[in-house]
């Protein structure tokens, strides 16, 4: 779609603010769904103080910034979490605009990221990812790729069957299940969990089994270079066993985002790799 200099200008600046409001809602959602609260009513209100924050102090970015961080009732210090929540998604708003533009897939690969922040807070903070979210994200990803076989047009789409969707939630979810199995049975190790297999389910169902290799390839990537340094300073206290768990759940939603903007280009560039590389 051909935008105008104006819209040039302005289509960006209001997906970016779209994107802090969305923000501002995950933020309620990472600390309600753990708790199986509403996430729609009550209003936001101080945790502290337990006041109601009218809609002029809960502006995303700019009210934290004006209030210095604080509630306005009781000056309790809100989590600095909160800001940069806002701020960042407000950020992959308008990355994937910029990479998608203004077409099918820019609201669908949006609510994905979006689903990808709130799992990676909840299973940092709280060791679990819900399966509430992805089981109706699972469910998302398949009616995305059946309304877009009807439509015939991909829109930008990494998936555009429902064939390609199922394969690629059989896939995922199949992978780590059997990963899961083979540490619990074989190795008579703790198993990742059933919510990283719902997870990389999920994700398959919008990506495809393809961007699945290269989502598990960027997450054990990334896991490997946070994790073995954390580990590795956490075993000096024995007495804390849960401490040396870290979860997996963020880097598959690190490979996820990564998969969303570069996993095609990725792939090409392997599959040139495998075809001008000499055999011997």
């Amino acid at each position: 779609m051909e935008l105008t200099p104006a819209g040039a200008v302005a289509v960006p600046c209001i997906v970016f603010v779209l994107g802090t409001m969305v923000g501002s809602f995950l933020n309620v959602c990472t600390f309600r769904i753990p708790r199986r609260e509403s996430i729609v009513m009550p209003g936001s209100r101080c945790m502290n103080c337990e006041t109601p924050i009218p809609w002029y102090h809960n502006i995303p970015i700019i009210s934290y910034l004006v209030l210095r961080g604080r509630c306005r009732n009781c000056m309790a210090r809100f989590s600095p979490r909160y800001f940069f929540v806002e701020l960042g998604v407000g950020i992959l708003f308008l990355a994937t605009y910029l990479r998608f533009g203004l077409t099918p897939a820019l609201p669908v690969y949006m609510a994905v990221l979006s689903t990808l922040v709130v799992v990676t807070i909840i299973d940092m903070e709280r060791y679990i990812i819900p399966g509430s979210i992805t089981t109706a994200g699972i469910v998302a990803g398949l009616l995305t790729a059946m309304c877009a076989s009807i439509s015939g047009q991909d829109g930008g789409l990494l998936v555009t069957s429902l064939r390609e969707s199922l394969i690629g939630m059989v896939a995922g979810g199949g992978l780590l299940w059997a990963v899961d199995q083979c540490a619990v049975h074989i190795m008579k190790k703790p198993g990742m969990g059933g919510g990283d297999v719902r997870l990389l389910a999920m994700l398959g169902t919008f990506l495809g089994w393809r961007q699945v290799i290269v989502i598990v390839f960027l997450a054990s990537l990334s896991g490997a270079i946070v994790g073995i340094p954390v580990v590795m300073r956490r075993r000096r206290s024995e007495s804390d066993q849960i401490s040396h768990y870290i979860p997996f759940g963020p880097f598959l939603a690190i490979g996820g985002a990564l998969a969303i903007f570069f996993g095609q280009d990725l792939l090409d560039a392997w599959q040139s790799w495998i075809i001008v590389t000499p055999r011997y």
